[in-house]
């Protein structure tokens, strides 16, 4: 309120200096009266309950600012009063203001400056006692911080807190404007505020305050600083859509001012304003919502004293639909909200009290006067007046009556349903009494047989039902009648997942089992869909079964809530693996099929199709099938086969090849010569279908071979051809597969012909066009500006030549080869003669273009001196020349009143040759200026001005205050205009000055077939410009993309539209919604910012669970984002519950779990709806790395014991799972969930069973065999030599002699692991000392281990712990040629390893003299 308040002072100073006592009143505006207003203080920042009869304001009346209270009687409002204990709470002089009444009158939030502020404001609260308003107190710190918090604003329904906030440290203004950010918190289960969020656009933009949520609960109202604003703050407010967005923000104009225009309240009925103007509250007509309040008091049937309790409202015209909740205060009092003309049902249910409903009908309610509705609980305990209340009708002693039994069960899963069930006689509407069996959920009752009744069944979160009753006989009752309702709504939501890859289960059902009842209902997901939903009434206690054939069966019990959103994780079953792999029958290679596989025992058919992401169809079987296997694929034969499996153990992978037969087969075609008999490499060859006249495609080898596939079945004809050899065809069928078919051709016995073109006047030779067609080979030779040309001709061939050049006429020859000479050459002259043009001649005004007579005509052959070229006169007067196109002529004309006209001709190709003669005349000016032809816009120009040969007369531009050209034509005529406008097409016109009375002014008017489109695609909240954003504009109409636009370099995009069209504009980028709007295009350029909308963030709390245990697990946690970049990381442990993450909706993540003992789990996952509350928390399923390990041993010698035959088998399914044998070692992958029988048998040994549990089990071990009495002979083994045991190292080491050692005792490491511990220092520190008095000395670090686990692992462990010292030691400054390492693993025992003592000799490291 800090700024606030200096923002009131200035305006006051301003107002007191020029104003005085005057009011200026908008028109529909009305100040309120005294006492509210006065004339010399500020009264601002009104706050008024939902029935619109209370109003808390800030005033400085008093000498200071104070909130001040006053009623309303009628149309009066009452003396306002200050409020004792908070004016008395605070600093004098200090900020205190913004209040906000909530709607039921019972809390009052405003911001002020204390003590505990640290010298800002923050938000305080004051309950309204029987006293008075109670000592306020400050929010805690998730709303209050050491920025600045104030302007307050309470929902109706209490649970979301809207506020300003705003940094000190921070200058943030708009045009000189103090501004803030809208913040709202939402209240949780437990009563307290959860973290602020900041409100998304529209609401934020650049400059907001004082928000005000309105009584319908979804209206906001606040003060922003918008360019379409009046220059400050103005109003402006919001909706809440149903898809949680806010409508678009529309200004409050009835009361905006250029001022600063800040507060807004509105009681329930949404019919009146209150807000500030000129420092007093003002009230205006408006009708932004319609609400109706309903108050009253709760309170106990027996003493009269007040209950505070909820009480839930159901709408009944949408179905009993819940919409609203509402408490009463400690002294009864409730204010409820709902939307006017509705029909209510209000609900409350009080420990010690009957449930209470009671049906309020709004719809013809006319007077927006609040509705009072006072509400008495009855007792539990206070039966008889229960009785009473209901009234039951009573059925005469006289009338044969029935028992009935009544019990309520959901329609879905048949569990029961708490419900009022009432039997209403009808016409009377009185009630028959009935009553609750117990545990048993029976409600009983008795009716007279022929009466009629109505049964009304009610049960929250449910339809009701009302139906007719009657029974006219005993016979006609039912022992029990079930009465099955159906949900409004689903209030339990089970997932399942596969534990493994965290992607939804396959082929899951969940079976409910009813605690008490013991109902039992099963179901399973819709086709296409991972979840079932269900209604199932709160606190209820259910047994749940999730079962699978391919999962671990996950059990648990629940207690219902109002919500449940529930997603189960199931341990995959060990499987056999079936992999079939589609390859084609031939090469082998691999091929993309699809599959369909009938499972016969199991009576499932699978189907699917591989591809280059899987190129394995797979199949999961838990016990012996057979399996009908269906492949296709393109190009090839479908393939069916039967395959059995059985005998096989769990856990194994088996692949089938399917191998696919083409459809096609191989062929080769050879052409040979005749003659050589050699392949003939410029061949060509045509294979098609006789049947279909399909043409198979052929490819030619380096040899000149042709391949070929065929179809399996058909008949073919081969067609083979070669230049100078005769042609053949062929049929062909049931050729072999992988054939070659060989054909012969032979050639044409040929000579060379030669033409030479000559000019047939000239005899000189000519380049021409010549084309031969040869009519019995078919074969046409073409060749371009050429006076001679050979080609082989064969015998009897018939052939013409065509002959064409430019200037001489077309010539036609036919030849004839029937004497063909083989040694003989033939040469052909073919004399092209020249081709005169005959062209008219016409002389026109230039001006006028009026037919002219001549006087005198001259005609000049410029390329041939000694020609006399002529012009013909004809009878009717009109000239004509006879021309050489190719040659240069010149024509002059003498005309009187004309000027000499004088042409030159060249290359001249039409028939007409027009002359224009101009006539004799006086210079003149001519105007000329460029105009939209809309608007009539002078357009600045470049105009261009030119006679009909194309001399330029004038040029010259118009430019912003000198708009006309201005230029000189030398005489009367038609003149070509070229005119360029930026933005407009260039146009060219033609003018003509006939005379001196012609007009001398000329307008180019210009109109634009297109628009130009500039868009900005922007962040919707910073307005920061996205350069990489992709935009894609479509023409509706057209129904295509519009290619042409363009990206400019400041990041903008610009394209060209056409007026009349309406275009779809879309915005893509990374981060962001996609954005889509629609544009119509006008004749006007046109400018849009793109509001891309940023995928919503939500903070994740992440942490880890044993999957069969349900315990937490502290582990390393490690999200990325789908480039490769870490999001967050982190560790959980005791201190660290979880690992908070903010990640984006619809990004797709990795994850990373591990954590010691269990499997790394690496996985993908987008946000789900349960991820998206407030911290959401995510558990993720580890499993124990249940790898059961072990060797088998002697009992007696310790040796390993060979042909050992072992078996793993699953209890559950009595499925065998594969052991892994490898060093001795048996190892198998367990499910921790599972329970197994291991055997194990061997030859003159007692056989060996065990029952092995994975979740206690020992996973490595040895299995000890006993010997059987016939095998008691000792395995034939050299006998050991013990190694003399290493000397412990002296307390202080001297000096270490070659080839001697000792053991360092006291040097210690982490389990398992070559960490050195610091205890370790003291020991190792005697070796450097040794080593710094003994220069010359050189030593090894020997590490060595027991014979326990791994031998590759024992000796990498034990030389990583020497290489630890050496590295200690080199530290220490021992130079490091002076030092060696190695690892010994367990090779070198000095004690045998029977027991841990003797081990633990073992595990040692010495140091050994080298030098």
């Amino acid at each position: 309120m800090k700024n606030v308040t200096r923002n009131i002072k200035f305006i006051l100073l301003g107002i007191i200096g020029s104003l005085s006592s005057q009011h200026i009143v908008a028109q529909g505006k009305k100040a309120l009266n005294p006492p509210v207003n006065t004339a010399k203080f500020i009264e601002t920042a009104p706050t008024v309950s939902a029935d619109g009869r209370t109003m808390i304001f800030e005033s400085n009346r008093q000498g200071d600012w104070k909130l001040f209270e006053t009623k309303r009687k009628g149309n009066v409002w009452s003396v306002p009063t200050p409020i004792p204990k908070i004016s008395a709470t605070f600093y004098e002089n200090q900020p205190l203001g913004a209040p906000c009444l909530s709607y039921d009158g019972n809390i009052l939030y405003f911001s002020a400056e204390s003590k505990e502020s640290s010298g800002h404001e923050d938000i305080f609260v004051s309950v309204k006692e029987s006293t008075g308003w109670s000592s306020p107190s400050r929010l805690p710190n998730t709303i209050n911080t050491t920025d600045y918090e104030g302007y307050p604003s309470l929902s109706p329904d209490g649970q979301k807190l809207y506020f300003a906030r705003a940094k000190y440290n921070e200058k943030n203004t708009q045009d000189a404007q103090s501004c803030y950010r809208i913040m709202v918190s939402e209240k949780a289960p437990d009563g307290s505020w959860k973290t602020p969020v900041e409100l998304p656009s529209p609401i934020n933009l650049l400059c907001e305050k004082a928000p005000r949520i309105m009584p319908d609960g979804k209206t906001l109202v606040f003060a922003s600083v918008r360019k379409e604003g009046k220059g400050n703050f103005d109003l402006y407010y919001s909706t809440l859509q149903a898809n949680n967005t806010w409508s678009p923000a529309k200004p409050l104009n009835e009361v905006n001012t250029p001022q600063a225009d800040l507060f807004a309240a509105i009681p329930a009925c949404g019919q009146e304003l209150f807000f500030v103007e000129n420092n007093d509250i003002y009230t205006t007509s408006v009708s932004l919502f319609s609400n109706q309040t309903i108050i009253g008091t709760i309170t106990d049937s027996l003493t009269n004293k007040p209950v505070t309790t909820r009480i839930n409202i159901f709408d009944k015209n949408k179905g009993n639909t819940f919409i609203a909740s509402f408490l009463s205060n400690a002294e009864g009092n409730y204010t409820a909200i709902v939307p006017a003309k509705g029909n209510y049902s209000f609900e409350i249910r009080e420990a010690g009290y009957y449930e209470k409903r009671l049906g309020l009908d709004l719809t013809n309610q006319s007077s927006c006067e609040a509705s009072v509705e006072p509400i008495r609980l009855v007792t539990l305990a206070n039966q008889e007046q229960a009785k009473v209340e209901a009234v039951p009708a009573k059925i005469p002693a006289n009338v044969p009556q029935l028992k009935l039994v009544f019990q309520v069960v959901d329609s879905q899963t048949r569990f029961l349903v708490p419900a009022q069930v009432e039997i209403l006689e009808k016409g009377s509407g009185k009630a028959i009494a009935t009553q609750q069996q117990g545990a048993t959920g029976q409600i009983a009752s008795a009716v007279a047989l022929g009466q009629e009744y109505e049964l009304v069944v009610n049960a929250k979160g449910y339809n009701s039902i009302r139906q007719p009753l009657k029974y006219d006989n005993q016979k006609d009752a039912k022992p029990l009648t079930q009465i099955a309702l159906e949900a409004t709504t689903t209030n339990l939501t089970i997932k399942a997942l596969d534990a493994s890859t965290n992607q939804p289960a396959p082929n899951w059902k969940v079976i409910l089992t009813e605690g008490g009842t013991g109902t039992i209902a099963q179901f399973a997901p819709e086709t296409g869909m991972n979840s079932v939903k269900l209604h199932i009434p709160e606190n209820r206690q259910v047994k749940m079964s999730i079962q699978s054939d391919y999962f671990e069966d996950n059990d648990l019990n629940i207690t219902t809530q109002s919500t449940n959103d529930l997603t189960v994780k199931l341990i995959p079953r060990k499987v056999t693996l079936i992999r079939l792999k589609a390859v084609d029958d031939i090469t082998q290679g691999l091929l993309y099929a699809s599959f369909k596989v009938k499972m016969k025992k199991k009576g499932e058919t699978l189907e699917g199709k591989t591809n280059k992401d899987s190129e394995y169809f797979e199949i999961k079987l838990l016990k012996n099938d057979v399996l009908d296997i269906v492949a296709e694929a393109d190009g090839y034969l479908p393939f069916e086969k039967t395959l059995e499996f059985a005998d096989f153990k769990l856990g194994e992978k088996k692949i089938e090849l399917i191998a696919l037969q083409n459809d096609r087969y191989p062929m080769t075609v050879k052409i040979v010569d005749g003659d050589t008999k050699q392949i003939i490499k410029t061949s060509k060859v045509k294979i098609a279908d006789i049947l279909t006249g399909e043409v198979n495609p052929t490819t030619q080898g380096t040899a000149g071979e042709f391949k070929a596939m065929m179809k399996r079945k058909g008949s073919f004809e081969v067609i083979a051809s070669a230049d100078g050899y005769r042609p053949l065809s062929q049929k062909i069928e049931d050729v072999p597969v992988g054939a070659t078919l060989t054909f012969t051709l032979y050639r044409n016995k040929s000579v060379p012909v030669s033409f030479t073109v000559l000019d047939a006047k000239t005899n000189k030779p000519v380049e021409a066009n010549l084309t031969v067609k040869l009519e019995k080979s078919n074969r046409v030779e073409t060749f371009q500006s050429k006076s001679e040309v050979e080609i082989r001709i064969s015998e009897k061939e018939v052939f013409t030549v065509e002959t064409s050049a430019p200037t001489f006429k077309h010539k036609q020859s036919t030849f004839n080869m029937a004497d063909l000479l083989e040694n003989k050459k033939y040469n052909y002259i073919i004399r092209l003669e020249k081709e005169y043009v005959q062209v008219a001649v016409k002389v026109v005004d230039n001006a006028t273009g009026a037919k002219i007579d001549v006087q005198k005509y001259a005609l000049y052959d410029l390329s041939d001196k000694n020609a006399k070229p002529e012009v013909i006169i004809a009878n009717d007067g009109s000239p004509s020349i006879s021309i050489l196109p190719e040659n240069k002529y010149r024509i002059e004309l003498i005309s009187s009143g004309f000027e000499r006209f004088s042409q030159e001709i060249s290359n001249f190709s039409g028939t007409e040759l027009i002359c224009r003669i101009t006539r004799v005349a006086s210079d003149m000016t001519v105007t000329l200026a460029a105009k939209d032809s809309i608007s009539q816009k002078p357009l600045e120009a470049i105009f261009k001005v030119t006679k009909a040969d194309g001399s330029v007369v004038s040029q010259g531009l118009t430019i912003s205050g000198k708009m006309e050209f201005k230029f000189v034509i030398p005489a009367f005529g038609s003149y070509y205009v070229e005119t360029v406008v930026k933005g407009y097409s260039v146009k060219k016109e033609k003018i003509t000055i006939a005379d001196l009375s012609a007009s001398r002014s000329f307008n180019v008017y210009f109109s634009r077939d297109f628009s130009v489109l500039t868009a900005r695609p922007v962040h919707a909240e910073t307005r920061d410009l996205l350069k990489d954003a992709l935009v894609i504009l479509t023409d509706i109409q057209t129904n295509k993309i519009v290619s042409a636009i363009v990206t400019l370099p400041n990041g903008e995009v610009s394209a060209n539209l056409t007026p009349g069209h309406t275009y779809t504009m879309k915005a893509k980028a990374a981060g962001f919604e996609e954005y889509e709007t629609q544009i119509q295009a006008t004749s006007d350029d046109q400018r849009k910012d793109l509001e891309l909308q940023p995928f919503k963030k939500y903070f994740i709390q992440l942490y880890a669970i044993d999957a069969v245990k349900k315990s937490r697990v502290s582990a390393s946690i490690k999200i990325s984002a789908p480039g490769g970049g870490t999001i967050a990381e982190g560790s959980t442990d005791i201190r660290n519950e979880y690992v908070l993450a903010s990640l984006m909706d619809k990004v797709n993540y990795t994850i990373e779990v591990k954590a010691e003992g269990y499997k790394l789990y690496d996985g993908r996952f987008t946000l789900d709806e349960s991820m998206k509350k407030d911290k959401g928390k995510t558990a993720i399923w580890l499993e124990k790395e249940t790898i059961l390990s072990f060797s088998v041993v002697d009992a007696k010698y310790k040796n390993i014991v060979s042909n050992v035959t072992a078996r793993l088998t699953d209890l559950k399914s009595s499925q065998e799972l594969a052991l892994n044998l490898k060093n001795d070692i048996y190892s198998a992958e367990l499910s921790p969930v599972a329970s197994y029988q291991l055997d194990i048998h061997a030859e003159g040994y007692m056989p060996y069973s065990a029952k092995i549990e994975p979740s206690s089990a020992d996973k490595k071990k040895e299995i000890l065999l006993t010997r059987t009495k016939e095998n008691t002979q000792a395995p034939l083994v050299a006998a050991k030599v013990e190694a003399p045991a290493a000397k412990n190292a002296p307390e202080t080491v001297q000096k270490i002699e070659k080839g001697k050692s000792f053991v360092l005792n006291n040097v210690y490491f982490e389990q398992g692991s070559f960490i050195l511990q610091k205890e370790s220092y003291p020991e190792l520190d005697k070796v450097v000392t040794m080593l710094k008095q003994n220069p010359q000395t050189k030593i090894e670090i020997a590490g060595h281990t027991d014979n326990v686990g791994d031998p590759r692992l024992n000796k990498a462990l034990s030389e990583n712990r020497a290489r630890v010292i050496l590295n200690y030691f080199v530290s220490k400054g021992i130079d490091d040629k002076r030092l060696t390492f190695k690892g010994y693993g367990g090779a070198q025992p000095v004690a045998p390893n029977d027991n841990e003592d003797s081990k633990k000799r073992n595990r040692r490291v010495e140091i050994v003299g080298i030098q």
